[in-house]
């Protein structure tokens, strides 16, 4: 009648547990402790507590690793339905900076007929030691480029896609939660034929209190990192047409974070 409470559960499961409390709270009022199908629910349920309940990305199929790793928390549990498959040629775009580290850093994923173009823009200032009174004008911006493999770029879209459709469900405790010294900025947009799919965007500190708020775009985030770090990146010129393009991201993402209080440095880089 109910799976074994030592097996992860599957959204299936999440879905049978939510109803089993239902019939337990009923139980509880309507029917005597003696009764054998109430003793077996009463355990089953109890021994569920003990136990983490895995992330799916369809009813029945566990997720695989690495999206796993980024969604261990004991802030939330996570249940994720049927996911898309991505065109090929959606065109990916990644954020992701430190205000105390002084970085910030764009990806381009970008694919092509035989490979996809990552193109990289990183600013890393540092903390410098200098004796004027206004820190230097200096700009240090790397600016590099490589080639994915269309399988692994498909593979990448794959998990953000499972990323995007995770449902995060709040764990119930007594503590209010914390917020840490260490802010941050991640972001994950995937289009289309001019249509968003995934649009993820968050910046502030790190801690237990937002953490449900920024674990969707930090799990992307570091799901595209990983599947570039091994890539080639060479020095790189940017083209007149990826200069049009970095001037119209930086129009279009202005008019979102203009206004947002914790993007204040996101602004100022």
């Amino acid at each position: 009648m109910f799976p074994e409470p030592s097996q992860n559960l599957t959204s299936c499961g999440v879905d049978k547990l939510v109803e089993s409390m239902d019939f337990f709270g009923q139980l509880l009022v309507s029917e005597p402790v003696r009764d054998k199908n109430y003793r077996k629910l009463r355990a089953w349920f109890l021994a569920c507590l003990s136990v983490q309940v895995s992330t799916t990305a369809a009813c029945g199929a566990p997720l695989n690793d690495r999206i796993k790793k980024e969604f261990k928390s004991d802030q939330y549990t996570v249940t994720v339905g049927t996911t898309p498959k991505y065109a090929a040629d959606a065109a990916l775009e990644i954020g992701d900076g430190n205000g105390h580290g002084c970085s910030l850093q764009w990806m381009r994923f970008h694919p092509e007929k035989d490979n996809v173009e990552v193109l990289s823009i990183q600013l890393n200032e540092e903390w410098k030691q200098y004796t004027s009174k206004w820190p230097p004008d200096k700009a240090p911006v790397a600016v590099k480029i490589a080639q994915m493999k269309p399988e692994a770029y498909a593979s990448l879209l794959q998990d953000l896609a499972i990323v995007n459709a995770a449902k995060l469900n709040p764990v119930e405790r007594n503590t209010f939660g914390g917020m840490s010294s260490n802010d941050f900025w991640v972001y994950a947009q995937l289009d289309e034929n001019n249509k968003k799919l995934i649009q993820l965007n968050w910046a502030g500190y790190g801690g237990s209190r937002g953490e449900m708020e920024y674990a969707k775009p930090a799990a992307a985030v570091n799901l595209a990192h990983n599947r570039v770090e091994h890539l080639d990146f060479k020095e790189h010129k940017l083209t007149d047409a990826e200069r049009a393009w970095a001037s119209a991201k930086f129009s279009r993402d202005w008019k979102d974070i203009k206004d947002k209080k914790f993007f204040w440095w996101v602004r100022e880089r």
